[in-house]
Protein backbone atom coordinates (compact mmCIF):
# COMPACT_ATOMS: atom_id res chain seq x y z
CA UNK A 1 0.00 0.00 0.00
CA UNK A 2 1.67 3.49 -1.09
CA UNK A 3 0.22 5.72 1.84
CA UNK A 4 1.99 9.07 0.85
CA UNK A 5 -0.91 10.01 -1.94
CA UNK A 6 -0.61 11.64 -5.16
CA UNK A 7 -2.48 15.01 -5.06
CA UNK A 8 -2.08 17.35 -8.00
CA UNK A 9 -1.58 21.02 -7.44
CA UNK A 10 -4.20 23.70 -9.57
CA UNK A 11 -3.44 25.58 -11.45
CA UNK A 12 -4.01 29.40 -12.49
CA UNK A 13 -5.69 29.70 -15.88
CA UNK A 14 -6.80 25.95 -16.29
CA UNK A 15 -10.29 26.06 -15.64
CA UNK A 16 -12.12 24.54 -12.41
CA UNK A 17 -13.71 21.94 -14.87
CA UNK A 18 -10.89 20.46 -16.55
CA UNK A 19 -9.83 18.82 -13.17
CA UNK A 20 -11.35 15.73 -11.74
CA UNK A 21 -12.08 15.06 -8.29
CA UNK A 22 -8.49 14.31 -7.01
CA UNK A 23 -7.19 17.23 -8.76
CA UNK A 24 -5.87 15.47 -11.77
CA UNK A 25 -6.31 17.25 -15.01
CA UNK A 26 -8.79 15.23 -17.58
CA UNK A 27 -6.81 15.19 -21.24
CA UNK A 28 -8.20 13.24 -24.03
CA UNK A 29 -6.54 10.73 -26.47
CA UNK A 30 -3.85 13.04 -27.51
CA UNK A 31 -2.54 13.88 -24.07
CA UNK A 32 -4.53 17.83 -24.34
CA UNK A 33 -6.24 18.92 -21.59
CA UNK A 34 -9.66 18.60 -22.11
CA UNK A 35 -11.13 22.52 -22.45
CA UNK A 36 -8.19 24.24 -23.62
CA UNK A 37 -6.05 23.87 -26.75
CA UNK A 38 -2.56 23.63 -26.86
CA UNK A 39 -2.21 23.00 -23.46
CA UNK A 40 -1.05 19.25 -22.91
CA UNK A 41 -0.45 17.26 -19.68
CA UNK A 42 1.23 13.63 -19.06
CA UNK A 43 2.55 11.62 -16.01
CA UNK A 44 0.52 11.88 -12.42
CA UNK A 45 -0.84 15.17 -13.11
CA UNK A 46 -3.31 13.56 -15.48
CA UNK A 47 -5.85 11.53 -16.27
CA UNK A 48 -7.10 10.29 -19.68
CA UNK A 49 -10.27 7.86 -19.39
CA UNK A 50 -10.46 7.51 -23.05
CA UNK A 51 -8.27 4.22 -23.68
CA UNK A 52 -10.42 1.12 -23.26
CA UNK A 53 -7.98 -0.92 -21.05
CA UNK A 54 -7.68 1.96 -18.39
CA UNK A 55 -11.43 3.28 -18.19
CA UNK A 56 -10.44 4.76 -14.90
CA UNK A 57 -7.28 6.46 -15.94
CA UNK A 58 -3.56 5.16 -16.20
CA UNK A 59 -1.95 4.04 -13.21
CA UNK A 60 0.60 6.55 -11.53
CA UNK A 61 3.67 4.90 -12.62
CA UNK A 62 7.31 6.16 -13.89
CA UNK A 63 6.40 4.21 -16.97
CA UNK A 64 3.09 5.68 -17.77
CA UNK A 65 4.65 8.98 -17.49
CA UNK A 66 7.91 8.03 -19.61
CA UNK A 67 5.57 6.48 -22.27
CA UNK A 68 3.26 9.32 -22.46
CA UNK A 69 6.40 11.89 -22.92
CA UNK A 70 7.46 9.89 -25.77
CA UNK A 71 4.24 9.87 -27.45
CA UNK A 72 3.50 13.55 -26.54
CA UNK A 73 6.46 14.31 -28.63
CA UNK A 74 5.60 12.53 -31.47
CA UNK A 75 2.33 14.05 -31.68
CA UNK A 76 3.89 17.71 -31.41
CA UNK A 77 6.32 16.80 -33.98
CA UNK A 78 2.89 15.48 -36.22
CA UNK A 79 1.46 19.00 -35.19
CA UNK A 80 4.52 21.00 -36.66
CA UNK A 81 4.33 19.03 -39.89
CA UNK A 82 0.60 18.84 -39.81
CA UNK A 83 -0.13 14.84 -39.71
CA UNK A 84 -2.29 13.28 -38.21
CA UNK A 85 -1.70 12.79 -34.39
CA UNK A 86 -2.15 9.25 -32.64
CA UNK A 87 -4.30 8.42 -29.83
CA UNK A 88 -1.90 7.46 -26.74
CA UNK A 89 -2.24 3.74 -25.73
CA UNK A 90 -0.18 2.34 -22.99
CA UNK A 91 1.96 -0.63 -22.85
CA UNK A 92 1.98 -2.57 -19.32
CA UNK A 93 5.30 -4.05 -19.12
CA UNK A 94 4.54 -5.00 -15.40
CA UNK A 95 4.51 -3.41 -12.01
CA UNK A 96 7.85 -3.95 -9.24
CA UNK A 97 7.72 -3.19 -5.84
CA UNK A 98 10.76 -3.54 -3.39
CA UNK A 99 9.88 -5.12 -0.03
CA UNK A 100 12.95 -5.41 1.81
CA UNK A 101 16.77 -4.73 1.54
CA UNK A 102 17.21 -7.41 -0.79
CA UNK A 103 13.35 -8.71 -2.32
CA UNK A 104 11.37 -7.34 -4.60
CA UNK A 105 8.07 -8.51 -5.68
CA UNK A 106 7.21 -7.83 -9.97
CA UNK A 107 3.59 -8.49 -11.66
CA UNK A 108 4.64 -9.30 -15.48
CA UNK A 109 1.87 -8.99 -18.10
CA UNK A 110 3.90 -11.80 -19.86
CA UNK A 111 2.04 -14.99 -18.61
CA UNK A 112 0.64 -13.22 -15.45
CA UNK A 113 3.69 -14.37 -13.92
CA UNK A 114 5.19 -12.79 -10.52
CA UNK A 115 8.54 -12.76 -9.44
CA UNK A 116 9.25 -12.44 -6.09
CA UNK A 117 12.71 -12.26 -3.97
CA UNK A 118 16.22 -11.65 -5.32
CA UNK A 119 15.56 -11.94 -8.75
CA UNK A 120 12.51 -9.70 -8.73
CA UNK A 121 14.68 -7.10 -6.49
CA UNK A 122 17.77 -7.04 -9.44
CA UNK A 123 15.10 -7.17 -11.83
CA UNK A 124 13.68 -3.87 -10.20
CA UNK A 125 16.90 -2.40 -9.96
CA UNK A 126 17.82 -3.06 -13.08
CA UNK A 127 14.40 -1.51 -14.93
CA UNK A 128 15.00 1.78 -12.40
CA UNK A 129 18.77 2.40 -13.54
CA UNK A 130 17.43 1.82 -17.16
CA UNK A 131 14.83 4.39 -16.68
CA UNK A 132 16.69 7.12 -15.38
CA UNK A 133 17.98 9.63 -18.19
CA UNK A 134 21.44 9.92 -18.07
CA UNK A 135 24.76 7.69 -17.83
CA UNK A 136 26.15 9.74 -15.13
CA UNK A 137 22.85 9.71 -13.11
CA UNK A 138 22.40 6.02 -13.73
CA UNK A 139 26.40 5.37 -12.62
CA UNK A 140 26.19 7.82 -9.49
CA UNK A 141 22.63 6.26 -8.88
CA UNK A 142 24.02 2.43 -8.95
CA UNK A 143 27.46 3.51 -6.73
CA UNK A 144 25.09 5.27 -4.14
CA UNK A 145 23.49 2.02 -3.81
CA UNK A 146 26.08 -0.63 -3.55
CA UNK A 147 27.00 2.13 -1.21
CA UNK A 148 24.26 2.15 0.94
CA UNK A 149 23.51 -1.74 0.38
CA UNK A 150 27.09 -2.60 2.00
CA UNK A 151 27.73 0.38 4.12
CA UNK A 152 24.67 0.76 6.26
CA UNK A 153 26.18 0.36 9.30
CA UNK A 154 28.75 2.63 8.32
CA UNK A 155 29.50 5.79 6.84
CA UNK A 156 26.53 6.14 4.24
CA UNK A 157 29.24 8.09 2.09
CA UNK A 158 32.22 6.43 2.59
CA UNK A 159 31.79 4.62 -1.16
CA UNK A 160 30.83 7.61 -2.89
CA UNK A 161 33.77 9.84 -1.01
CA UNK A 162 36.07 7.06 -2.35
CA UNK A 163 34.96 7.88 -5.84
CA UNK A 164 33.87 11.26 -6.10
CA UNK A 165 36.14 13.35 -3.97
Amino acid sequence: IWAAGVTGVQFKGIPKDSYTDSSRIKVDAFQKVVGLNNVYAIGDICLMDTDPSYPNGHPQLASVAKQQGEFLAKNLTAIFHGEKLKPFKYFDKGTMAIISKSKAVADLPIGNKTLTGWLAWTGWITVHLYMLLSYKNQIKTFLNWVNSYYEKGYSKSFFLKKIFK
